[in-house]
């Protein structure tokens, strides 16, 4: 949502993004607490991966809650963006965010 804001009014102000931040949030707990628990039954079972290599699956599982918690870090580092007053970050030109050749 706050990329289609910014892609429309070519601004991204402070609402937006605090709106954005519970939604952020739950995301990421849903991520951690279903992703630990669809790991955990996976081990609990002894499952293994098809093919030639047989890793445990719960290995694999564990990446859902691992982004989880990166997401979560996201959310609150706007959080804390939001408090302090700062500005919330809206990329540094390195994926389209402004124009080419444009350093400043």
């Amino acid at each position: 949502v706050n990329g289609s804001y910014y892609v429309q009014l070519e601004d991204l102000e402070a609402l937006p993004v605090l709106l954005s931040i519970p939604i952020g949030l739950l995301s990421a707990a849903i991520l951690v607490v279903n992703g630990w628990e669809t790991a955990a039954l996976a081990r609990t079972l002894g499952l293994l991966t098809e093919g030639h290599l047989e890793w445990p699956t719960w290995w694999l599982m564990l990446l859902m809650p691992a982004g989880g918690v990166l997401l979560a870090l996201v959310a609150v580092e706007a959080l804390w963006r939001a408090i302090a007053g700062l500005p919330p970050r809206h990329g540094d030109g390195a994926h389209g965010a402004g124009e080419v050749g444009d350093r400043g």
